[in-house]
C-alpha cells in the first residue's frame, strides 16, 4: 500500500478536504451508537452549583444545573483528519494549511428533544478538527413529543432512536427530571465550552469559544409556516428577556446570582447568537451589548426600588415631592 506522502500533493489536498468536509461516522455497533449518560445533581447541596464552583469541579464530570434531563453520548468519535495530525510534521502542516484556505471553522451538534419525557439528546455531526475556537456553532434542534432519532442515526429501523424506554443509564426516570429543554440546552453549551466536544471529559484550562451560535430550529412535521414562526418568533422573546435577567421575580437571590453567573460566562465565550427557522434568520443578537443592556436595565430597577414610587402618580417620589406634591393638594 502506497504511502500518502508519495501520493501527488493535489490529491493529497482533496484528501484532507473530503476529511474535513465529512460528517463524524456513527459507530456501527448499535449498543454503542445508543448508550448514554445521565449526569445527576451531586448529593451534597453544596457541590450542586454552577460549574464555576469549586465543589462542582473536583468532580472529573461535574454538573450543571439542569443537565438531569440531558443523555449524553458515551461515546464521541474523533474528526475524521485527527490521525493525520499525529503522523507527521509535513502531513500536518498540510492538513492545517487545508483548514485555513476552508474558511470559516463550524461545528453541527444535533440536539434531539423529548417534550413527553423532557429529554434532550446531542449528537455531534461535523467537527472538522478539534479547536479552541470555532467560528461556526450550528445547533439543529428538533423537539417532539414522541421517539426521535439522531439525524444520522446507524440503524435505520423504526425503534432506532432507542432501545426499551429509550435505553441507556438513567433514562425511564420520567418523574425526577428537575429541568425544561431549555434549561437543558443551556446545559449542555456551558459544558462544551468548558470541555470540547466529549462532554465527559476533564475541564479544559483554556475551554472553548464560539464566534457565531446559530440555532437551527426544526419545527415538528405538519406544522405550518405561519405557526412555526410564531412559535419561533415567541422563543426569541422569551430568550431575550432571560437575556436581559427578566421575570426572575420567583427566584430566590441564590438562583438569581446563579443565572448571573451562567449568562455572563456564555457571553464571554460566545460572540453572536442566531435564532433560524429552516434556514431563515429570525433574530440575531450581540452577547456583549446584551451584557450591557443586562447591566443598565438591573441597576435601573435596583435605583428605581430604592427610591420608590409616588402611589398617586406612579413617578420616582423625588420627582412628585419636588414638582407636584399630590398628597397637599
Amino acid at each position: 500500500m502506497p504511502n500518502i506522502l508519495s501520493l501527488p500533493r493535489e490529491l493529497r489536498d482533496e484528501i484532507y478536504k473530503w476529511g474535513l468536509l465529512d460528517t463524524l461516522a456513527p459507530t456501527s455497533d448499535r449498543h454503542l451508537h445508543h448508550n448514554r449518560k445521565r449526569i445527576t445533581r451531586p448529593p451534597n447541596p453544596a457541590s450542586s452549583g454552577p460549574s464555576t464552583d469549586p465543589a462542582a469541579s473536583a468532580s472529573p464530570t461535574g454538573y450543571h444545573e439542569g443537565e438531569d434531563a440531558v443523555r449524553y453520548p458515551s461515546h464521541t468519535p474523533l474528526p475524521p483528519t485527527h490521525a493525520l495530525l499525529q503522523t507527521s510534521r509535513q502531513l500536518r502542516a498540510e492538513l492545517l494549511d487545508s483548514i485555513q484556505r476552508l474558511g470559516a471553522l463550524k461545528y453541527t451538534i444535533d440536539l434531539a428533544g423529548r417534550s413527553d419525557r423532557n429529554t434532550l439528546r446531542p449528537t455531534w455531526l461535523r467537527v472538522p478538527v478539534l479547536a479552541r475556537h470555532v467560528d461556526v456553532l450550528e445547533v439543529r434542534l428538533r423537539v417532539r413529543h414522541g421517539r426521535t432519532a439522531p439525524i444520522h442515526a446507524a440503524a435505520a429501523d423504526a425503534d432506532a432512536d432507542a432501545d426499551a424506554d429509550d435505553g441507556g443509564e438513567g433514562e425511564g426516570d420520567e418523574a425526577d427530571w428537575n429541568s425544561d429543554i431549555f434549561v437543558a440546552g443551556l446545559a449542555i453549551l456551558e459544558r462544551f465550552l468548558e470541555r470540547g466536544v466529549d462532554f465527559l471529559s476533564r475541564k479544559k484550562a483554556r475551554g472553548t469559544s464560539v464566534g457565531l451560535l446559530d440555532v437551527q430550529v426544526d419545527p415538528v412535521p405538519g406544522v405550518g409556516e405561519g405557526r412555526a414562526v410564531e412559535a419561533v418568533d415567541g422563543v426569541a422573546e422569551k430568550l431575550e428577556v432571560w437575556m436581559l435577567g427578566g421575570q426572575q421575580d420567583f427566584l430566590n437571590p441564590e438562583a438569581m446570582e446563579k443565572n448571573e453567573r451562567q449568562f455572563k460566562f456564555l457571553a464571554s465565550r460566545i460572540g453572536r447568537l442566531r435564532l433560524s427557522l429552516r434556514g431563515s434568520s429570525r433574530r440575531e443578537w450581540d452577547l456583549e451589548t446584551m451584557v450591557k443592556r443586562r447591566d443598565a436595565r438591573l441597576t435601573n430597577e435596583a435605583y428605581l426600588n430604592i427610591v420608590g414610587f409616588c402611589e398617586v402618580c406612579h413617578r420616582p417620589r423625588f420627582v412628585c415631592n419636588r414638582w407636584r406634591d399630590h398628597h397637599n393638594n
